[in-house]
């Protein structure tokens, strides 16, 4: 397995940080990864030893109110392609894929949308949309159909959800591993109980409530549907695969 490139910090042009990790193959074909929300940069370790193999450079990002990363009130998710950008013109980087987990997802396709000319490769993996869609919520915990639905109507609600969170996660992060594993089915509840995975979701889980208390408005907006104005635009439906500058430009992935 690589050495991890971990707990690193971007200067952008604004004055904002942006904290990355690094994994895979030093120098091997570069590609961001946004995680979910919440989440952080350090998703991408379970990925390290594949990645290596393969070739490739995982360079994962904590978006503004994450990790590492400063806040940055009032963002949209079209805002996201340009730090990108500048992050790849800060690591020299010409070229690269993107790949979006989760409530990362949308990013990666605003990246596809607003700079195919950089993009390689898009990919989304279990990626979420517009939660006022119908049937978007099916499936999923409750907890999270709660969340999702309720934030929409009722935005105190959502922030009331991030400080408890937060609040677990500091207070509990073992019985915050154990409800999330309840939750899910067997097959991924043994992955979750694996102390290797907990380790990593534990780190992660922490890094994403450090910054929780500033993070808590914007995320009732993006709970509401606020910071979706992306959508009308950068859906899973753009027409990407017309642009020559993006190869194999859309792969999509669910659970």
């Amino acid at each position: 397995m690589s050495a991890p490139r971990n707990g690193q910090t971007l200067s952008l042009r604004d004055g904002r940080r942006l904290g990355y990790s690094e994994y895979g193959k030093p120098n091997g074909e570069p590609g961001f990864y946004f995680h979910g929300h919440p989440g952080s940069r350090l998703e991408s370790e379970f990925a390290d030893e594949a990645a290596a193999n393969a070739g490739v450079r995982i360079i994962a990002l904590d978006r503004p109110g994450y990790g590492l990363s400063d806040f940055r009130p009032h963002r949209k998710i079209l805002d996201w392609p340009r730090d990108v950008e500048e992050a790849a013109n800060l690591l020299r980087l010409d070229r690269f894929s993107v790949l979006g987990a989760s409530g990362g997802g949308p990013y990666a396709l605003a990246c596809a949308h607003e700079i195919p000319e950089r993009i390689t490769r898009a990919g989304v993996m279990s990626g979420v949309g517009p939660y006022d869609a119908l049937g978007v919520t099916q499936g999923m915990r409750w907890q999270n159909r709660v969340g999702f639905q309720l934030g929409a109507r009722i935005p105190p609600l959502a922030r009331l959800i991030m400080w408890s969170m937060a609040r677990q996660v500091r207070r509990r992060p073992e019985r915050v591993l154990d409800a999330i594993a309840q939750a899910m089915s067997s097959a991924d509840a043994d992955v979750v109980r694996r102390p290797g995975v907990r380790e990593i979701l534990g780190g992660t889980s922490r890094k994403r409530s450090d910054k929780a208390a500033r993070a808590r408005r914007w995320m009732s907006c993006c709970l509401a549907g606020r910071g979706g104005s992306a959508w009308t635009r950068s859906s899973p439906s753009v027409p990407l695969a017309g642009r020559s500058s993006c190869r194999n430009p859309l792969l999509l992935s669910g659970h």
